[in-house]
């Protein structure tokens, strides 16, 4: 289970966070030759419900944020618990983002575990409406 109470972010985003059980698995992307491993997909897996019924669930409470930076943060303390050299691919919300803070306090966090290994890739869904 990933616990967040350490890192550097607002009581606010911490108290949300809290009340989150997540692990995450990884996929591996693989190069052209269908044999070496380009990247991982960090992919959330909730304790208690489906990735789906939560996102759902926060999207009703106006609370992707709090799944955002849960995505972020835990994906990439697992990613970089396992060791892997290569990159990792992390989803992200069309709707949502880190807040400038947050970002900030991600960088500082990794530092350098992943410079250049960061790829962001923007979900399909929650639709988002401008």
């Amino acid at each position: 289970m990933i616990y967040y109470d350490h890192l550097p972010l607002d009581k606010e985003i911490l108290d949300a966070l809290s009340e989150l059980s997540i692990n995450y698995v990884f996929q591996p992307i693989f190069q052209a030759d269908g044999k070496t491993t380009y990247a991982w997909e960090a992919l959330m897996r909730p304790a208690d419900k489906t990735v789906t019924e939560l996102i759902e669930e926060y999207t009703k409470k106006d609370k992707l944020h709090v799944l955002e930076v849960a995505t972020f943060f835990g994906a990439m303390q697992e990613f970089c618990l396992r060791g892997y050299p290569q990159k990792v691919s992390i989803n992200s919300f069309p709707s949502d983002c880190m807040n400038k803070e947050e970002a900030e306090a991600f960088y500082e966090y990794f530092g350098e575990e992943i410079r250049g290994k960061l790829i962001v890739e923007n979900l399909e869904y929650p639709y988002y409406s401008a």
